[in-house]
């Protein structure tokens, strides 16, 4: 069996995906929140989905479709070509860049592109490691 130590950059990968993990548990609601404000239930509950899943112990990578599809949507209102909006109802109302869940989506928005970006990293070592003849 062929044995590969981690490189620095899947060792670092490996503690921002663990401080990702740490968000979601801690900040979990925040995310849910941001979601619901932008893209409606739906979306609210993929992220309450995913909010669970680490919690009670699941690893990040198994739900990195979903982290993206939350990142996608929340990326189109920050930093984006959408302005920054909110729900009011049935209806978006565009509001000043300032507003606290505008911020809360921006945190949203940082923590979801660190985070995904550490499991691509995982993600690709461990299937480096499976061609390799090594364990995953």
């Amino acid at each position: 069996m062929h044995h590969r130590d981690n490189t620095p950059c899947e060792i670092q990968a490996e503690r921002v995906a663990a401080a990702f993990e740490d968000w979601l548990r801690e900040d979990g609601e925040k995310l849910i929140a941001t979601v619901d404000t932008l893209g409606g239930t739906e979306d609210a509950a993929i992220a309450r989905s995913v909010v669970a899943s680490v919690a009670q112990g699941a690893d990040a990578l198994d739900h990195l479709v979903e982290l993206r599809r939350l990142r996608d949507l929340i990326a189109d209102y920050v930093g984006g070509s959408l302005p920054a909006v909110y729900r009011e109802g049935d209806r978006i109302v565009e509001c000043d860049q300032d507003a606290p869940h505008v911020l809360d989506a921006q945190i949203c928005a940082n923590a979801l592109n660190r985070g995904i970006e550490a499991l691509q990293v995982l993600k690709g070592a461990m299937i480096r490691r499976d061609g390799e003849g090594g364990q995953a």
